[in-house]
Parts: structure tokens; sequence; C-alpha cells
């Protein structure tokens, strides 16, 4: 006879934007005499790693992931992106009716930090006003948050690796000076900056509205493609995904206790179905320390996807988290097979299914790695996957060399949308910067595309999913 467990992760405070997500759970059984129940270990490994749904504990209709399990006393834990983990003990019989097991969270210190709690990105209530308790009688921070819009680089637009230039594009992975972009911004609200006057149509900067909520602590700007469009006073354009060069918007950041910075935004988060684009939900940490790993060493900016069935999958990418979970492969794959309703999104889902590639062999969706960096050229991350993937299938002279080409295409489009694509870049140019001296030989594309990723990796947050950089 088998038994059946229902599960759900309940969260307090979660009344801000969607109401549910998912989160990874894992069951062991526990020896406890007549009630333990005989498992093999496969039967084990097979419950570690499942997902559940999780969401508002005042759910009209909550949803629970049904689990066939033999009698027995087990031991349940649910594991956010925030890596927060709650558990509880339950003993599952073989009864007509299922067993329910509701796990239940901390909670988030305000609802509208609901889904950056879950992320990570702002600790436990108790935490959280403990430390506003320990800035009373101070004055908000000053603080101002702008959006940063460029266009994608041109197909036949050479990479310029041109170190004497103190000046350095942002938008295609440079970085600006420090006093140059404040300078800008300071003196002119659509600023023309060097570097960027050959973009077409050139790069504005303007004041955000007012954020939607925000205490001493924190401050939480929603955003998606209308809104930043309102904030630039600008006209929606046609082409989606699918046209050459593409729109890219960032959030830059500047005040005191904290070093300027900038943020990829994701936008437009779109994908096909119910609630159509999905907001992406920016925080402004303002405490002058946070104490978490995510925003810590003068980070400041953290952003999530509010959207229930991938988000937290993002979440779980950005925290490093890169479970082996069957559903949540699942997941990646289907974003990846969907690309053309949302590349961004399918990049998530490539970078989830290499992280837990388990052999070298190839595999059907090796191609849709191929035709992510194809369809869309544009993307970074696209050109950063493909060429990862092929160091990770072959050591053929020519698919090599297809790799190294594939890295330094990932260069030449600007900043990766994800900080793993970072990673994997500094990673590939790395090893060809290092074949190349172990033969006595100079790659001098690959000497100076490593300089400025070395340098982009050393002021990136990688406990973010999407790229966040200080600047000097």
């Amino acid at each position: 006879m088998m038994g059946r467990l229902k599960l759900r992760l309940d969260v307090t405070h979660f009344d801000d934007g969607p109401k549910n997500f998912e989160a990874v759970a894992n069951i062991y059984p526990m020896p406890s005499g007549e009630k333990s129940s005989p498992m093999t270990a496969e039967e084990r490994k097979e419950l570690q790693g499942i997902v559940i749904p999780a969401g508002n504990m005042w759910e009209d209709d909550p949803r629970f992931r049904e689990v066939p399990l033999p009698p027995g006393q087990y031991f349940v834990e649910a594991v956010l992106p925030s890596e927060e983990a709650v558990g509880e003990e339950v003993l599952v019989t073989d009864a007509p009716d299922p067993e329910e097991l509701r796990l239940r969270s901390e909670g988030s210190p305000h609802e509208w930090l609901s889904w950056q709690r879950v992320s990570g990105n702002v600790p436990a209530p108790e935490q959280y006003f403990a430390q506003l308790d320990q800035k009373t009688g101070d004055t908000i921070p000053f603080m101002e948050a702008h959006v940063l819009k460029s266009d994608s680089p041109a197909l036949d637009e050479a990479l310029d690796f041109d170190q004497k230039e103190e000046t350095r594009r942002l938008s295609q992975g440079y970085f600006f000076s420090n006093s140059e972009l404040l300078e800008s911004i300071q003196s002119n609200q659509i600023a023309y900056f060097p570097g960027w006057l050959d973009l077409d149509p050139p790069a504005r900067i303007s004041q955000l509205s007012q954020p939607y909520a925000s205490d001493m602590g924190s401050e939480v700007h929603p955003l998606d493609s209308e809104t930043i469009r309102a904030v630039l006073n600008d006209d929606e354009t046609d082409g989606g995904y699918r046209q050459d060069r593409f729109e890219r918007y960032y959030l830059f950041t500047h005040g005191q206790d904290f070093p300027d910075q900038y943020s990829v935004l994701p936008i437009p988060w779109d994908m096909d179905g119910p609630g159509g684009e999905k907001t992406i939900q920016v925080m402004v940490q303002k405490a002058a320390e946070s104490g978490l790993d995510g925003l810590d060493q003068g980070f400041r900016i953290s952003s999530v996807v509010q959207d229930e069935n991938f988000g937290s999958m993002v979440g779980y990418l950005g925290a490093g988290r890169l479970t082996a979970a069957d559903s949540i492969f699942s997941q990646a794959r289907d974003l990846l097979f969907r690309k053309y309703d949302n590349p961004m999104a399918a990049a998530a889902g490539a970078y989830v299914l290499l992280g837990n590639r388990k052999t070298d062999e190839p595999d059907y969706w090796h191609g849709w790695i191929r035709n992510l960096m194809r369809r869309f050229p544009w993307l970074p991350d696209g050109a950063i996957l493909y060429g990862r993937l092929l160091l990770g299938l072959s050591r053929e002279e020519a698919e090599l060399e297809e790799a190294r080409a594939s890295f330094l295409e990932g260069a030449r489009r600007g900043l990766p949308y994800f900080s793993k694509g970072v990673v994997y870049l500094l990673d590939g140019l790395t090893r060809f910067k290092n074949d190349a001296e172990r033969k006595d030989k100079t790659d001098q594309e690959v000497d100076e595309a490593h300089k400025l990723i070395q340098d982009m990796a050393l002021r990136t947050n990688m406990r973010q999913p999407f790229t966040t950089v200080l600047l000097d």
C-alpha cells in the first residue's frame, strides 16, 4: 500500500505582485521503529529537489504537490532561492485521504518587499527592522535612480578595445569614468555620452518617477516597457525580439554611502499566456550595510522577475542553486524551446541546463542554444552560452575555434543580461588566453577582451541573477 502527501509552502505578507511561485523541497525518510519505511537509494534520490507550489498563505484556492510515499515518518524541508530552509516532520499513512502539510516561511518585512525577501535580497523582519532602529534619528540617505537606454551594436560594428580611451561605452560592456557619467547626469537630463554617439537612437538618461514604496532601508521600482517609455517620453518601437538590433535598458543609481552602480534590466520580460509582460521589480538598498551576501561590498541594486511560473527559477539561478530537480529541468527546457517568446528567459533556461549537465555527450537541446545565438544577434548571453557548450563537448580544433569566436562575439554584443554570463565569458576568454601563452603566442583579440571582462567581473555582483556592476 502507498500513502499520499500533499505539499505546499505558505508565505506570509505576500501581497504585492503575483501571489504564487514555486520552491524546491526535499523529503527524507526517518528511521523510527515500526513507522520507518525501507526505501532504496534510488527511491530516496527521487525525493530530493522536487518542486512544490508556494505563495500567499491566504490564497482562496491554494495549489499543492501530491507525492506518493510508502507509509512512514518523514522530514520535509523547503529551500527558497534566499537559502532560507523551513522543515517539519510528518507521518504518512495509507489512509484514503492524503496527508496535508503546509510549510511556512518566516515572511517579509513589508508586503512590497515580499518578492525581494523570497529571492534573498532582504533579511527576515526581525533583522530588517533592527537595522532600521539603529538608524533612528538619521535622515533618509540621498539617492537618485535613473533609467539608461541604449541600442545593441549593429551586426557589422567592430569591437574596439581601445585601452587609451578614458571613456568606455557602458552599453557595449565598457565603463564610463565615474566623473564623466555623474557630470552628464547633473548637467543634462537627456545626455549624449561620448562613445554612445554612434548609437541610433543615442543613449538617454532620465529621472525615475516616485518609487512604489520605500522606507529608510530600501525603495522599490516596478518596471516594465510601458513604465520605462513613459519615464523616457519614448514612443513604442516595433520589431519585437527578432530584430537585428534591440533597445536595452539599465537602472543607474548614485547617492551617499554607496558606490555608483548600474544594473541590466531584462525588459520586456514577455511570455505568451495570461498576464503578458511581467514586471521587473528593482530594489535599491539605502542602508549603508545590509548583512546579506547579495547586497554587500557596496552593491545596492537587486532585480527580480515577478513571474509566478519562472521567477523562482531565475532566483535559484542567481543564488547559484542550480538544482537537478526534473521539474526545474523541464521548466528550463521549455524556456529554451520557447526562445521566440522571450530570448532572455530562454537564456536563463540554458544557464540552468548547462549548469546541471551530467555528461559531455550531445543532447537534443544543444541545437537550441546554437539557434539562440544565431537568431538573436543582440543577445550577448546566446553567444556566451554557445561558446561554453562547445568547450564542454569537443576538443576538435575547428570547434574550439568556433568557441573562441563565440566568446569574442559575446563580448562584442555588450554586457550580458545574466551575471552567470560574465562568469562564463571570463572563463572562456581565460581558457584561450592561457592556451595561446602555453604555445608562446599572442592572441591580441582575446587579450584585449580578457582585460575588459576581467575588470567587469571584479565589479559584478555574482549573487544577483541580472548583471549589476559597480563604477569607480
